[in-house]
């Protein structure tokens, strides 16, 4: 499991690096029963700058069982650093021990010191609130690969298997693209889907992805990666968004020689091809 040694802020969750009377520097204890948002963020770097490609993956486990569908994976060449995300919406009760867990080859959760004045990179950031009680969320996520349409064709819309999280928000899976708000009111958003190559020699994947609202895409919302088919990563979309009941959310792509990739790695939990977050705030 990771660990951590600052608690930058808190409030109704503890850990060891906020109260040295918790017995691990790997556990956030919840205090209360209800809906949290976490988000993780790992900075990773190869062990080995000379060696091998870098592959890592990371989930969350509560009370030490892995969370379904949690798990991310990046894998880039020796010389790659990156900073991955694994978010999620989890019910948890008082007591509960959140860890994030890591596997890989060549890969380390580095800090970095930049110099100057600049703050230095932790090796991960977690954050961890608590929402509202009644608060409107969903969490779903994607277990089968999904193609993007080609560039400059309006794209396709990503499709979700698993309901993981769910009050107040309505998803059919028959209209398997498709989050309907039920409640008016502004809501967070936040998509990471997990990018593999299609494994074309000698080219590069690109993809871009965005959301669309009743059907219209959301201005300033589109993402882009861009790197060699070798590699894998999970990235970020995410917004505040003003919503109405009854407006349907969906996400779109577009590329080349992108997959949007699940991975089912023995021992850990799965990895879905793309993870969609949702909650009032």
């Amino acid at each position: 499991p990771l660990t951590y040694n600052s608690c930058d802020a808190q409030s109704g969750i503890t850990a060891k690096a906020c109260d040295p009377s918790v017995s691990s520097s790997s556990k956030v204890i919840v205090q209360e029963d209800g809906a949290y948002f976490v988000i993780v963020a790992p900075q990773l770097a190869a062990v080995d700058e000379t060696g091998s490609s870098i592959i890592a993956d990371y989930w969350v486990a509560v009370n030490g069982i892995g969370v379904a569908n949690s798990n991310v994976r990046f894998e880039s060449d020796a010389g790659g650093v990156d900073v991955i995300i694994s978010q999620g919406v989890y019910l948890l009760n008082a007591g509960d021990e959140v860890e994030v867990l890591a596997s890989g080859e060549n890969a380390v959760t580095k800090v970095i010191s930049p110099g100057g004045t600049e703050p230095l990179v932790p090796s991960v950031i977690f954050t961890m609130y608590k929402l509202g009680t009644g608060e409107p969320y969903i969490q779903l996520s994607s277990t089968i690969d999904q193609v993007p349409d080609a560039f400059a064709t309006g794209g396709s819309a990503l499709t979700f298997q698993s309901i993981d999280a769910q009050s107040g928000v309505q998803f059919l899976p028959a209209k398997a693209s498709e989050v309907v708000v039920e409640t008016s009111g502004t809501y967070f958003i936040i998509i990471a889907p997990q990018l593999q190559g299609d494994g074309s020699a000698g080219n590069n994947m690109a993809a871009d992805f965005w959301v669309t609202v009743n059907g219209l895409d959301v201005a300033n919302s589109n993402v882009r990666y861009m790197a060699s088919s070798s590699h894998a990563d999970v990235i970020a979309c995410q917004g505040v968004y003003i919503l109405n009941a009854g407006d349907v959310v969906e996400v779109y792509s577009s590329g080349e020689h992108a997959i949007v990739k699940a991975i089912d790695e023995a021992g850990e939990p799965f990895v879905p091809s793309v993870i969609f977050s949702l909650h009032m705030i």
